[in-house]
Protein backbone atom coordinates (compact mmCIF):
# COMPACT_ATOMS: atom_id res chain seq x y z
CA UNK A 1 0.00 0.00 0.00
CA UNK A 2 1.70 3.25 -0.88
CA UNK A 3 0.86 7.07 0.35
CA UNK A 4 -0.38 9.32 -1.29
CA UNK A 5 0.88 12.86 -1.27
CA UNK A 6 -2.07 15.38 -1.39
CA UNK A 7 -0.79 19.14 -2.01
CA UNK A 8 -3.30 22.09 -0.70
CA UNK A 9 -3.26 25.54 -2.70
CA UNK A 10 -2.55 28.55 -1.24
CA UNK A 11 -6.51 29.27 -1.50
CA UNK A 12 -7.24 26.51 0.73
CA UNK A 13 -4.77 26.96 3.51
CA UNK A 14 -6.59 27.39 7.35
CA UNK A 15 -6.53 30.31 9.38
CA UNK A 16 -7.01 27.91 12.17
CA UNK A 17 -6.72 30.27 15.40
CA UNK A 18 -9.90 29.71 17.63
CA UNK A 19 -13.78 30.68 17.82
CA UNK A 20 -16.11 30.99 20.66
CA UNK A 21 -15.53 27.80 22.37
CA UNK A 22 -11.92 27.51 21.71
CA UNK A 23 -11.86 25.17 18.80
CA UNK A 24 -9.80 25.49 15.47
CA UNK A 25 -11.88 25.28 12.57
CA UNK A 26 -10.11 25.72 9.36
CA UNK A 27 -11.36 28.97 8.06
CA UNK A 28 -10.01 30.42 4.77
CA UNK A 29 -7.04 32.42 5.30
CA UNK A 30 -9.07 36.53 4.52
CA UNK A 31 -7.96 37.52 0.67
CA UNK A 32 -5.01 39.93 1.72
CA UNK A 33 -3.22 37.11 3.55
CA UNK A 34 -3.60 35.11 0.51
CA UNK A 35 -1.95 37.89 -1.63
CA UNK A 36 0.81 38.35 0.98
CA UNK A 37 1.30 34.45 0.82
CA UNK A 38 1.54 34.58 -2.99
CA UNK A 39 4.24 37.21 -2.95
CA UNK A 40 6.69 35.57 -0.26
CA UNK A 41 6.66 32.19 -2.17
CA UNK A 42 10.74 33.17 -3.76
CA UNK A 43 11.27 34.45 -0.53
CA UNK A 44 14.06 33.81 1.45
CA UNK A 45 13.02 33.17 4.89
CA UNK A 46 15.66 33.30 7.82
CA UNK A 47 17.09 29.96 8.68
CA UNK A 48 15.75 27.21 10.85
CA UNK A 49 18.41 27.14 13.68
CA UNK A 50 18.02 31.21 14.12
CA UNK A 51 17.73 32.14 17.68
CA UNK A 52 15.78 34.85 18.91
CA UNK A 53 12.20 35.91 18.44
CA UNK A 54 12.22 37.21 14.13
CA UNK A 55 10.17 34.53 12.74
CA UNK A 56 8.74 30.86 13.01
CA UNK A 57 7.17 28.89 10.48
CA UNK A 58 4.08 27.17 11.36
CA UNK A 59 2.18 24.97 9.07
CA UNK A 60 0.24 22.55 9.97
CA UNK A 61 1.92 22.01 13.23
CA UNK A 62 4.73 23.68 15.01
CA UNK A 63 7.23 22.09 13.55
CA UNK A 64 10.51 24.52 14.32
CA UNK A 65 9.35 26.35 16.89
CA UNK A 66 11.18 24.85 19.37
CA UNK A 67 14.28 25.99 17.18
CA UNK A 68 12.72 29.47 16.85
CA UNK A 69 12.04 30.31 20.17
CA UNK A 70 13.20 30.52 23.89
CA UNK A 71 12.26 26.66 25.04
CA UNK A 72 10.08 28.35 28.22
CA UNK A 73 7.78 30.19 25.37
CA UNK A 74 6.98 26.88 23.47
CA UNK A 75 7.21 24.40 25.85
CA UNK A 76 3.91 22.46 26.53
CA UNK A 77 2.00 23.57 29.63
CA UNK A 78 2.77 20.28 31.45
CA UNK A 79 -0.82 20.55 33.59
CA UNK A 80 -2.46 20.26 30.39
CA UNK A 81 -3.93 16.58 29.18
CA UNK A 82 -3.24 15.20 25.80
CA UNK A 83 -3.02 17.71 23.40
CA UNK A 84 -2.08 21.11 23.87
CA UNK A 85 0.06 22.98 21.80
CA UNK A 86 -1.45 23.52 18.82
CA UNK A 87 -4.12 26.83 19.90
CA UNK A 88 -1.95 27.81 22.61
CA UNK A 89 1.19 28.29 21.05
CA UNK A 90 -0.32 30.19 18.40
CA UNK A 91 -1.57 32.90 21.02
CA UNK A 92 1.51 33.01 22.77
CA UNK A 93 4.12 33.39 19.77
CA UNK A 94 1.90 36.27 18.57
CA UNK A 95 1.16 38.15 22.14
CA UNK A 96 5.03 37.38 23.19
CA UNK A 97 6.77 39.29 20.22
CA UNK A 98 6.91 36.35 17.57
CA UNK A 99 5.40 36.15 14.43
CA UNK A 100 3.96 32.97 12.90
CA UNK A 101 4.49 32.57 9.20
CA UNK A 102 3.23 29.95 6.54
CA UNK A 103 6.10 29.31 3.99
CA UNK A 104 4.14 28.55 1.00
CA UNK A 105 7.02 26.54 -0.28
CA UNK A 106 7.46 24.59 1.93
CA UNK A 107 6.55 20.92 1.60
CA UNK A 108 4.97 19.16 4.62
CA UNK A 109 3.75 16.42 5.17
CA UNK A 110 1.07 14.91 7.58
CA UNK A 111 0.02 11.30 8.35
CA UNK A 112 -3.75 11.42 9.78
CA UNK A 113 -4.56 7.98 12.11
CA UNK A 114 -8.20 6.44 11.64
CA UNK A 115 -8.38 6.55 14.96
CA UNK A 116 -6.92 8.66 18.27
CA UNK A 117 -4.15 6.25 19.60
CA UNK A 118 -4.76 7.37 23.26
CA UNK A 119 -8.04 7.53 25.45
CA UNK A 120 -9.20 10.42 27.98
CA UNK A 121 -9.71 10.00 31.19
CA UNK A 122 -12.55 10.92 32.51
CA UNK A 123 -14.20 11.61 29.31
CA UNK A 124 -13.68 14.17 26.05
CA UNK A 125 -15.21 17.09 27.73
CA UNK A 126 -13.61 17.19 30.90
CA UNK A 127 -10.15 16.81 29.48
CA UNK A 128 -11.24 19.62 27.08
CA UNK A 129 -12.98 21.85 29.84
CA UNK A 130 -9.46 21.84 31.59
CA UNK A 131 -7.20 22.70 28.80
CA UNK A 132 -9.61 25.26 27.63
CA UNK A 133 -9.58 27.05 31.26
CA UNK A 134 -6.35 26.59 32.02
CA UNK A 135 -5.61 28.75 28.74
CA UNK A 136 -8.45 31.03 29.48
CA UNK A 137 -7.01 32.15 32.93
CA UNK A 138 -4.17 32.81 31.71
CA UNK A 139 -3.83 34.18 27.96
CA UNK A 140 -7.45 35.69 27.46
CA UNK A 141 -7.60 37.91 30.07
CA UNK A 142 -11.56 39.68 30.19
CA UNK A 143 -12.24 37.16 27.55
CA UNK A 144 -11.98 34.48 30.15
CA UNK A 145 -15.30 35.70 31.25
CA UNK A 146 -16.66 35.54 27.71
CA UNK A 147 -15.95 32.25 27.13
CA UNK A 148 -17.16 30.88 30.35
CA UNK A 149 -19.98 32.69 29.71
CA UNK A 150 -20.47 30.39 26.83
CA UNK A 151 -19.14 26.94 28.75
CA UNK A 152 -20.91 27.37 32.13
CA UNK A 153 -19.73 24.06 33.01
CA UNK A 154 -15.81 24.81 32.15
CA UNK A 155 -16.29 26.68 35.83
CA UNK A 156 -16.39 23.40 37.88
CA UNK A 157 -13.37 21.91 36.45
CA UNK A 158 -10.67 21.86 38.22
CA UNK A 159 -7.92 23.23 36.36
CA UNK A 160 -4.94 23.36 38.75
CA UNK A 161 -2.55 25.93 39.16
CA UNK A 162 -1.99 28.32 36.74
CA UNK A 163 0.46 30.79 38.80
CA UNK A 164 3.88 29.16 37.26
CA UNK A 165 2.23 30.25 33.56
CA UNK A 166 1.18 33.74 34.67
CA UNK A 167 4.48 34.65 36.00
CA UNK A 168 6.24 33.32 32.70
CA UNK A 169 3.43 35.75 30.77
CA UNK A 170 4.61 38.60 32.57
CA UNK A 171 8.38 38.06 33.02
CA UNK A 172 8.09 37.54 29.15
CA UNK A 173 6.19 40.98 28.77
CA UNK A 174 3.61 39.94 26.64
CA UNK A 175 0.85 41.84 25.02
CA UNK A 176 -3.32 41.21 26.03
CA UNK A 177 -5.45 39.25 24.15
CA UNK A 178 -7.43 42.32 22.90
CA UNK A 179 -4.14 43.33 21.11
CA UNK A 180 -4.11 39.98 19.58
CA UNK A 181 -7.42 40.14 18.62
CA UNK A 182 -7.21 44.07 17.17
CA UNK A 183 -3.78 43.33 15.01
CA UNK A 184 -3.20 39.95 14.85
CA UNK A 185 -6.69 37.83 14.35
CA UNK A 186 -9.42 40.78 13.49
CA UNK A 187 -11.29 38.34 11.28
CA UNK A 188 -12.42 36.46 14.41
CA UNK A 189 -15.57 35.97 15.34
CA UNK A 190 -14.88 37.09 19.23
CA UNK A 191 -16.38 40.28 19.00
CA UNK A 192 -14.44 43.17 20.82
CA UNK A 193 -17.04 45.19 21.96
CA UNK A 194 -20.43 44.58 22.75
CA UNK A 195 -23.68 45.16 25.59
CA UNK A 196 -24.68 42.20 26.34
CA UNK A 197 -23.84 38.76 26.30
CA UNK A 198 -26.38 35.61 27.16
CA UNK A 199 -29.84 34.31 26.76
CA UNK A 200 -32.37 36.40 25.13
CA UNK A 201 -35.38 35.43 26.62
CA UNK A 202 -39.38 36.06 25.41
CA UNK A 203 -41.38 38.30 28.19
CA UNK A 204 -44.76 36.08 27.71
CA UNK A 205 -43.88 32.61 26.28
CA UNK A 206 -40.53 32.47 28.92
CA UNK A 207 -38.95 30.76 25.95
CA UNK A 208 -35.50 31.66 25.03
CA UNK A 209 -33.76 32.51 20.89
CA UNK A 210 -31.62 29.15 20.29
CA UNK A 211 -29.62 28.35 17.34
CA UNK A 212 -30.55 24.82 18.05
CA UNK A 213 -27.21 23.40 16.44
CA UNK A 214 -28.30 24.58 12.71
CA UNK A 215 -25.41 25.82 10.58
CA UNK A 216 -25.11 29.00 8.50
CA UNK A 217 -28.49 29.39 6.27
CA UNK A 218 -30.66 27.79 8.24
CA UNK A 219 -33.76 29.30 10.18
CA UNK A 220 -33.25 30.79 13.82
CA UNK A 221 -35.22 28.87 16.64
CA UNK A 222 -36.69 29.18 19.98
CA UNK A 223 -36.78 26.60 22.82
CA UNK A 224 -37.19 26.26 26.42
CA UNK A 225 -35.08 28.25 28.48
CA UNK A 226 -32.15 26.05 29.81
CA UNK A 227 -29.72 28.29 31.65
CA UNK A 228 -26.71 25.80 30.27
CA UNK A 229 -25.16 28.42 27.87
CA UNK A 230 -24.26 27.02 24.48
CA UNK A 231 -26.72 27.36 21.75
CA UNK A 232 -28.60 29.81 23.84
CA UNK A 233 -26.10 32.25 24.36
CA UNK A 234 -26.03 35.68 21.80
CA UNK A 235 -24.07 38.61 22.13
CA UNK A 236 -25.34 41.99 20.94
CA UNK A 237 -22.44 43.80 19.70
CA UNK A 238 -21.84 47.47 19.10
CA UNK A 239 -22.18 46.58 15.66
CA UNK A 240 -25.80 46.17 15.98
CA UNK A 241 -25.43 42.35 15.36
CA UNK A 242 -26.63 39.89 17.32
CA UNK A 243 -24.64 36.86 17.01
CA UNK A 244 -23.96 33.17 17.79
CA UNK A 245 -20.34 32.70 17.17
CA UNK A 246 -19.68 32.83 13.27
CA UNK A 247 -23.37 33.58 12.69
CA UNK A 248 -25.54 36.56 13.12
CA UNK A 249 -29.29 36.79 12.64
CA UNK A 250 -29.84 37.76 8.95
CA UNK A 251 -33.59 38.99 7.89
CA UNK A 252 -33.55 39.69 3.91
CA UNK A 253 -36.68 39.31 3.78
CA UNK A 254 -39.03 41.83 5.40
CA UNK A 255 -41.62 39.33 6.97
CA UNK A 256 -38.74 36.37 7.90
CA UNK A 257 -37.46 33.98 8.32
CA UNK A 258 -34.80 35.14 10.57
CA UNK A 259 -32.15 33.02 9.68
CA UNK A 260 -28.09 32.48 11.33
CA UNK A 261 -25.90 33.55 8.64
CA UNK A 262 -22.40 33.84 8.88
CA UNK A 263 -21.06 37.36 10.36
CA UNK A 264 -19.96 39.51 7.59
CA UNK A 265 -19.54 43.09 9.46
CA UNK A 266 -21.35 45.10 6.61
CA UNK A 267 -24.27 45.80 8.52
CA UNK A 268 -27.43 45.42 5.92
CA UNK A 269 -29.61 42.47 7.21
CA UNK A 270 -27.81 42.00 10.20
CA UNK A 271 -28.14 44.97 12.05
CA UNK A 272 -30.65 45.16 15.12
CA UNK A 273 -31.54 47.86 17.92
CA UNK A 274 -32.58 46.53 21.31
CA UNK A 275 -34.43 49.03 23.32
CA UNK A 276 -34.43 47.97 26.98
CA UNK A 277 -36.77 50.41 28.01
CA UNK A 278 -40.17 48.58 25.92
CA UNK A 279 -37.37 45.24 25.39
CA UNK A 280 -38.19 45.27 21.50
CA UNK A 281 -35.35 44.09 19.04
CA UNK A 282 -36.36 46.10 15.91
CA UNK A 283 -34.45 45.15 12.77
CA UNK A 284 -32.69 48.24 11.10
CA UNK A 285 -33.96 47.34 7.62
CA UNK A 286 -37.14 46.33 7.57
CA UNK A 287 -38.38 48.36 10.57
CA UNK A 288 -39.85 45.47 11.75
CA UNK A 289 -39.64 43.96 15.72
CA UNK A 290 -38.54 40.58 16.27
CA UNK A 291 -41.77 38.79 17.71
CA UNK A 292 -42.41 35.28 19.16
CA UNK A 293 -43.31 32.12 16.82
CA UNK A 294 -47.06 31.56 15.67
CA UNK A 295 -48.71 28.47 15.31
CA UNK A 296 -47.55 27.74 11.95
CA UNK A 297 -44.05 26.74 13.36
CA UNK A 298 -43.94 27.01 17.38
CA UNK A 299 -39.85 27.25 17.09
CA UNK A 300 -39.66 30.20 14.43
CA UNK A 301 -39.31 33.77 16.04
CA UNK A 302 -40.96 35.82 12.79
CA UNK A 303 -40.31 39.56 12.46
CA UNK A 304 -43.79 41.75 12.42
CA UNK A 305 -44.96 45.37 12.78
CA UNK A 306 -43.61 46.63 15.94
CA UNK A 307 -46.81 47.04 18.35
CA UNK A 308 -45.07 47.11 21.90
CA UNK A 309 -46.87 43.16 23.24
CA UNK A 310 -45.50 41.27 25.18
CA UNK A 311 -45.07 38.84 21.82
CA UNK A 312 -42.45 41.67 20.80
CA UNK A 313 -40.59 42.08 24.51
CA UNK A 314 -37.34 40.65 24.88
CA UNK A 315 -35.25 40.44 28.10
CA UNK A 316 -31.57 40.78 27.93
CA UNK A 317 -30.12 40.68 31.67
CA UNK A 318 -27.11 39.18 32.17
CA UNK A 319 -24.57 39.45 34.86
CA UNK A 320 -21.89 39.33 31.93
CA UNK A 321 -21.81 43.21 30.81
CA UNK A 322 -19.11 44.08 28.18
CA UNK A 323 -17.21 47.53 28.25
CA UNK A 324 -19.12 49.15 25.59
CA UNK A 325 -21.62 50.08 27.80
Amino acid sequence: MGVKYQVVGDTSLGNTVLNWIIKVPGYLVPGSLRVMAFEVRSAKFPPAGLSGREMCLLWPQPLCVYMCFPYELTEEDQSWSIFSLSVCVRIKVWMCGGTLEISTCSHVGHVFRKSTPYTFPGGTSKIVNKNNARLAEVWLDDWKEFYYSINPGARSVDYGDVSGRRKLRKDLNCKSFRWFLENIYPESQMPLDYYYLGEIRNVETQSCLDTLGRKSGENLGTSYCHGLGGNQVFAYTKRQQIMSDDNCLDASNPSGPVKLVRCHGMGGNQMWTYDDQDGSIRHVNSGRCLQKPDARDVTLPTLKPCDGSGAQKWIMNGSFKWQAN
